[in-house]
């Protein structure tokens, strides 16, 4: 089975989520997760799709935060 990964130049994407488990609100939501995008050479780890479709689609929703982005297939 092909991979698809998202590729900038030599760098994959990689998406970690923290916990702000000291969020206070008036609500009762104790933590706020929150994604960071890592860009790194290793490939391990890094964002997989199994179709292009899949790996279009998550650039199509995510394009402000990652432009000149392209799907590559390793």
């Amino acid at each position: 089975m092909k991979l698809y990964y998202l590729k900038k130049d030599n760098l994959y994407l990689h998406v970690q989520t923290t916990l702000f488990e000291q969020y206070e609100d008036s609500s009762a939501i104790s933590g706020l997760f929150s994604p960071q995008y890592i860009f790194s050479e290793k490939k391990d780890g890094a964002m997989q799709f199994s179709n292009k479709a899949d790996a279009n689609r998550y650039l199509i929703l995510n394009s402000r935060k990652l432009k000149d982005f392209t799907v590559a297939i390793e």
